[in-house]
């Protein structure tokens, strides 16, 4: 599946915070929004926002931040429709158990893109099994080790 190679930190500026895309860069001075808090683009003006922009914005900055396209998100939202409880909240409970978003959260990785790397080159295992996918749902409970070559 295609990934988004481009420069993150136009990602950041245009959502006008930081994503934490970049990993210990983003604490630096050197992260893109420190350095130019305007949004990306030729000729940028303040405009009025409205109720759809907002929610617009919310939900780009949600699919950014987990490293996700729209048709993955879209099925995490139905998904998150189906279950009990508040959809928002569901919706954020199914993006954090990605395996991705795990090994990020645990330190394993400096960033979201380190951390899928690593499990797509099979370096991470879920219950002692190797796992390869970093859409994976982790499960309370699930142990998860770091190995670098398979046994």
């Amino acid at each position: 599946m295609a990934r988004f190679t481009g420069n993150v930190c136009k990602l950041c500026r245009r959502e006008g915070m930081k994503l934490f895309l970049k990993g210990q860069r983003c604490f630096s001075e050197k992260c893109g929004i420190n350095r130019r808090d305007y949004p990306p683009g030729m000729h940028t003006r303040p405009r009025k926002t409205t109720d759809f922009a907002t929610q617009l914005r919310e939900k780009q900055k949600a699919k950014r931040i987990y490293g996700v396209f729209e048709r993955q998100f879209n099925n995490y939202f139905q998904a998150a429709v189906r279950q009990k409880g508040n959809t928002g909240d569901n919706l954020l409970i199914l993006l954090e158990r990605r395996l991705d978003n795990v090994v990020l959260n645990l330190g394993l990785s400096l960033s979201r893109f380190d951390a899928r790397q690593m499990i797509a080159h099979g370096h991470v295992r879920v219950n002692n099994r190797r796992m390869d996918i970093p859409s994976y749902l982790v499960c309370p409970g699930d142990e998860i080790t770091i190995h670098g070559t398979d046994p």
